[in-house]
């Protein structure tokens, strides 16, 4: 129980979380991007922030990111062994950090992108994905059975941030609304004002990198019909969705399942 272990826990996820989000990129969209966008990331203050305190957050970029490269594997070569690891490693992230969920929410969301748009890739790896999904209930079992018997504690965390949503459900949407655009310019102009986590309001992003973040963002959403661009622009915001409805935002602890993602984009440009 020291500060060197603490840390040297987060610095090696740190490490093969870059492992893991090259090796992804590089099946979705090539080496190029996916070389540009990891060395950005590696050099990142969010990232480097995230990778030396004794934080869980970490984590959630590390499971995350080999969750989805093992999914896309078992989408391309349809190996049922590659898909039950992937709903291994989506099981798993719910172990991760409270934004955890949000890995799983995400390869569901492109599920249902592929029923909508690719629903005959969809239906040639059925087999494959229910396996994925039975897994993933399976590893997150244990998890789902101490949420509901330990409610009060497992869910203090999440009342404590539930003020914008309890306004939302009383009518007033604006601390949601507000919230949102926070998020939305947290790589631009507006950063995670938590001196904690930050160089508070320091943004993502510089100018020029604010710029190409934005442009790949539109050039990745006008391909949205290509399923590796759609996943991209699944990815991101959904993992963005816990800090556009907490305070304070934006925050890059609760958006770190999204950072890969947000340094693919620059790329992409």
């Amino acid at each position: 129980r020291t500060l060197l272990v603490a840390r040297a826990v987060a610095v090696v996820c740190g490490l093969l979380s870059l492992l893991v989000s090259y090796l992804l990129l590089r099946r979705l969209l090539g080496r190029a991007v996916a070389l540009l966008a990891c060395a950005a990331m590696s050099v990142s203050f969010w990232h480097l922030f995230s990778s030396r305190t004794a934080l869980e957050p970490i984590t959630v970029p590390l499971i995350g990111g080999l969750s989805f490269y093992l999914l896309w594997r078992g989408l391309t070569s349809g190996r049922a062994v590659t898909l039950a690891l992937a709903g291994a490693a989506l099981g798993l992230s719910l172990y991760t950090y409270h934004s955890g969920p949000l890995i799983p929410l995400t390869a569901a969301v492109f599920a249902i992108y592929l029923l909508l748009f690719h629903h005959r890739l969809l239906f040639q790896r059925m087999r494959g994905l229910a396996l994925c999904a039975l897994v993933a209930l399976a590893v997150a079992a244990p998890m789902g059975y101490h949420l509901l018997t330990h409610t009060d504690a497992s869910t203090s965390r999440v009342r404590d941030l539930a003020g914008h949503l309890d306004a939302a459900r009383a009518g007033d949407l604006r601390p949601l609304a507000s919230n949102a655009l926070s998020v939305a310019g947290m790589f631009g102009w507006q950063g995670d004002p938590e001196w904690r986590y930050n160089l508070a309001g320091r943004p993502v992003f510089d100018p020029l990198g604010a710029i190409l973040f934005y442009a790949g963002f539109l050039l990745t959403l006008s391909r949205a019909r290509r399923p590796e661009y759609a996943f991209l622009v699944i990815w991101l915001p959904v993992n963005l969705l816990f800090s556009a409805i907490t305070p304070p935002s934006p925050s890059t602890l609760r958006a770190i399942g999204g950072i890969a993602a947000a340094f693919a984009f620059p790329a992409i440009s």
